[in-house]
């Protein structure tokens, strides 16, 4: 008498070995309680020297603390019920939370297996079989344990419910199995819960066609499958496991399994883990023993069967674990419903679901494992709000608690990435979802997840998804198809169908006639992509007729290109020498204002002019010219030469500066002499006409007056000067010129402008104004004052004589105003985020202005300041730094070139 098991714990490297006369029926509720009442429960029990062998090992259990592994088989009610060891595996996970739960399905001999304990100590049973002639099916309601199904050499499939085990049946090998089983006998198809209320705990499909034998079992036999497989050589022999479901597929569904419902087999296993035993097994062996032996009769009784541990976990506790992991084990259930129905597109039925869980048992984990799931779950519901409308409810309820969630789940279990990625996930989605979504957003939240490692492919997929439905809502068709061409991969319904949407978004684009046929105007492509160079693009500039494009690689390399086509016409490689030998880094490019010329500024004071007719090198300026001592020291500046022609070509300008240079910055040295020179020159002759070097100065605005006569120069910090170009002399001498004190505004700025009529300069100057200085009749002056810290960052003025400035302050958004000369009248057109306006261009016959920074363009109507379009390579990549783009805009073609690494984008405000 007895129901025998070997218990094992693992620690450190090593094990040790328990015996125990009484648990191999009891220990699911031995072991369901988690891991510290499982450990007592071992130490409790007596030390053994050998192990069981497989003939009388009813039970075992291997639990490694080392790599938290429960590995066990046992107890009369689950070993042979599948589903019911299923409904119990799923109940224990939540108090074995990070421990892995398996099923011994050999078991001593996988117990065994799994230490590399010698199999032959453990393996004692002789497996053997003899057939009768003819196998007859068990009637319905007779003692069925197997389903087989046969695909005879006819083709034809006959189910047979059969007693017995499978290898009563399958040692015997395949010709007597085969000839002692008659077709007639059997069903073409079986509904199982017709002939058994039982649920059958083996099974096998066998093809006579294919020489194929798959097997699934409930106990712990798969050590048998073993011989099997001696007696069916040639034949491929699968060994399924608990895996029935297979049986199904494999007889075209000709088999039905029902097995009992959920709450029946909760219900079972309750009564059974909750059981209190009122005696112990010993007791029961006693009162034997004493019977017999007042009856005279001499009684042997084993020692070890007078000895019982059993598990000691009071009734309150049991009953108490017994319905948190109820409530686990209905949120895993709800949780894969709920991702069935979101691959599906069913939200309406996730959100019906999960609305009946309060933000109480959201909260309610109480075990990392808990945690995550709550998370993986709020996060299905959040995502069927989003697609069935409720978008305020997610953004102004259901994401608060969500973060409340991570945060006291971090706080309590640790950072976990997978429940940062969700979080992340959803704020991210949740912005595509809300009118005039943030895409730039979109990019900086979702963006940093890919960079992260171990990321699941599901989650990998939607933020691509995401990121690439971003680009398509600014009209970014180019940076949506690389998105989608990196390997996104489903096989959701749902997902499947939003991919497609995606790929028909931008053939429309690919196929401008079906746009223009539709009318749909959302669908207007925010920029063309030119072709890619091999190196980063490092300065790039419009014609004046915008027909063609100039770039210069950060390699030397000079292209002109067509941008109707984005055909090469012309490329120069005779200034890669001077990147090559670290002689210049940084460029300025500009076209004459016919087109025929496009200057190129190098280094310190080199400037070479190109035909763009005859596509070939015309002239070269050096003013100074390359100075290697002192770039050299220099270098780190960026130093580059800042060109500009006079309106009509007459004149151009020279500037030697460096992008980054501070002139308010003490670096030990004194400011180079060139950062306070300009050379105007005659461009017809090559003639300088007017050159002059303020000293510990450094120019950081110059500007020709649109009659040609004038020039004025600004000096961070110091002076303006405006200067009669034809008399080489000044005309006017102030020391109010503005220092910005910016990162980004320390190169040539647009801080100062004549007006129309050349009779007035504006510019920014210090102590927070905006002065306006008449340059004829009595040389009046008079400032705009601006609130505390605000500096004037760019400014512009127009053909009407109002004065379009960007105001800015230290970490506040930037404040684009108007005001009509001699009206100190203020109007805010628009307030954009805090980042520094460079530049402004306006073309008033269109009501366009267009605005650029460092990074990004915008076009606005000049009229309101009401945005139309932006290109923002922030809105079209995730980038963990700054992003620094040449950009060159050509208002009065309608156009702006942006580059973004090997490539120059075209973007258009007119003619989609």
């Amino acid at each position: 008498m007895g129901q025998r098991a070997n218990l094992i714990l693992v620690r450190n490297g090593s094990y040790k070995l328990y015996y125990s006369h009484w648990c191999a029926n009891t220990l699911p509720r031995d072991l369901f309680w988690g891991p510290e009442e499982t450990l007592s429960f071992i130490e409790g029990q007596q030390p053994a020297e050998g192990w069981l062998d497989d003939r009388w090992a009813e039970g075992g259990v291997i639990m490694d603390m080392d790599h938290q592994v429960l590995l066990w088989y046992g107890g009369e009610d689950i070993i042979y019920d599948i589903p019911l060891r299923r409904q119990l595996f799923a109940l224990m996970q939540p108090l074995w939370s990070g421990w892995e739960l398996r099923w011994a399905k050999a078991g001593i001999v996988d117990m065994a297996m799994y230490l590399h304990y010698p199999l032959e100590h453990v393996r004692s049973v002789e497996y053997t079989t003899e057939l009768t002639s003819l196998i007859e099916p068990e009637p319905k309601d007779g003692f069925i344990r197997i389903i087989a199904s046969i695909v005879f050499p006819n083709g034809e499939l006959r189910i047979f419910p059969l007693s017995g085990t499978f290898d009563e049946y399958l040692l015997a090998g395949p010709s007597s199995f085969i000839q002692a089983i008659s077709p007639a006998s059997g069903q073409p198809e079986l509904r199982v819960a017709e002939w058994s209320e039982d649920f059958p705990d083996q099974g096998f499909h066998l093809d006579t066609r294919r020489r194929s034998l798959d097997i699934w079992y409930a106990g712990d036999d798969s050590d048998i499958i073993t011989h099997v497989k001696k007696c069916w050589p040639d034949w491929t022999v699968t060994d399924l496991a608990d895996q029935y479901e297979v049986q199904i597929v494999l007889t075209g569904n000709a088999v039905i399994f029902s097995p009992q419902s959920q709450s029946k087999l909760i219900s079972q296993l309750q009564e059974m883990l909750l059981y209190s035993a009122s005696s112990s097994p010993v007791d029961s062996i006693k009162l034997f023993a004493d019977y017999h032996e007042k009856a005279g009769r001499e009684v042997e009784v084993n020692p070890l069967a007078l000895i019982d541990h059993p598990q000691g976990v009071a009734f309150n506790t049991r009953e108490d674990k017994f319905k948190f992991t109820l409530s686990q084990a209905m949120l895993n259930q709800d949780c894969d419903e709920a991702l069935n129905y979101n691959a599906t597109g069913s939200f309406h039925d996730t959100v019906r679901i999960f609305a009946k869980y309060a933000e109480k048992d959201w909260l309610s984990s109480s075990s990392q494992q808990s945690w995550l799931m709550h998370m993986q779950a709020f996060f299905l519901y959040m995502e069927a709000l989003l697609y069935i409308g409720q978008v305020q409810d997610v953004e102004n309820i259901q994401l608060d608690l969500y973060k409340k969630m991570h945060t006291e789940g971090t706080q309590r279990f640790g950072y976990i990435n997978s429940s940062s990625v969700l979080l992340q996930l959803v704020e991210g989605s949740l912005l595509l979802f809300q009118p005039h979504g943030n895409t730039e957003q979109v990019m900086r939240t979702l963006g940093p997840l890919l960079e992260r490692e171990q990321l699941m492919p599901e989650h990998k997929f939607k933020i691509t998804y995401y990121m690439a439905l971003a680009n398509i809502q600014d009209g970014n068709f180019v940076d949506a198809k690389a998105k989608l061409a990196e390997g996104m991969e489903t096989k959701e319904p749902f997902w499947i169908r939003k991919l497609q949407e995606l790929n028909d978004s931008i053939e429309e684009y690919e196929n401008p006639q079906s746009v223009l046929l539709e009318g749909k105007k959302g669908k207007c492509p925010l920029f063309v992509e030119l072709a890619r160079g091999e190196q980063w693009v490092g300065a790039t500039s419009l014609s004046p007729d915008g027909s063609l494009t100039a770039v210069m690689y950060m390699d030397g390399w000079l292209k002109l290109s067509r941008t109707a086509d984005g055909d090469e016409i012309a490329a120069f490689s005779d200034s890669v020498s001077l990147f090559q030998e670290e002689k210049a880094t940084n460029m300025s490019l500009v076209f004459s204002p016919d087109g025929h010329f496009l200057a190129v500024g190098l280094g310190v004071g080199i400037v070479k002019i190109y035909d763009v007719q005859k596509l070939k090198l015309h002239a070269e300026h050096l003013h100074p010219g390359l100075d290697w001592e002192q770039l050299e020291r220099n270098a780190y500046y960026h130093e580059y030469t800042y060109v500009q022609f006079s309106v009509t070509g007459k004149y151009m300008v020279i500037v030697p500066t460096a992008e980054d240079y501070d002139p308010q910055g003490d670096d030990g040295y004194p400011i180079p002499l060139y950062y306070g020179t300009f050379y105007v020159i005659d461009f017809s002759t090559g003639e300088v006409v007017l050159e002059h070097s303020y000293k510990e100065r450094k120019i950081g605005a110059i500007m020709f007056s649109p009659d040609e006569r004038l020039i004025a120069v600004g000096m961070f910090g110091k002076e303006v000067v405006v200067w009669d170009i034809q008399c080489r002399k000044t005309i006017l001498e102030r020391d109010d010129f503005v220092w910005l004190g910016l990162a980004d505004c320390v190169g040539m700025t647009q801080t100062l402008a004549f007006t129309v009529y050349s009779d007035k300069l504006v510019y920014a100057s210090k102590n927070a104004k905006l002065t306006v200085v008449d340059l004829l009749g009595e040389g009046w002056s008079h400032s705009v004052a601006f609130e505390h810290n605000y500096v004037t960052c760019a400014l512009y003025v127009d053909s009407k004589d109002y004065i379009i400035a960007a105001k800015y302050a230290h970490y506040k958004p930037v404040i684009i105003t108007r005001w009509k000369i001699g009206d100190p009248k203020e109007e805010v057109l628009f307030i954009v985020s805090p980042y520094v306006v460079k530049e402004f261009s306006v073309d008033e016959a269109h009501d366009e202005l267009w605005v650029s920074s460092t990074s990004t363009a915008e076009l606005r109507k000049y009229s309101t300041g009401e945005l139309v379009r932006k290109w923002t390579p922030y809105s079209w990549w995730y980038s963990y730094g700054v992003i620094y783009n040449s950009i060159s805009v050509n208002s009065q073609a309608g156009m702006v070139a942006i580059s973004h690494q090997e490539g120059i984008r075209i973007g258009r405000s007119r003619n989609f």
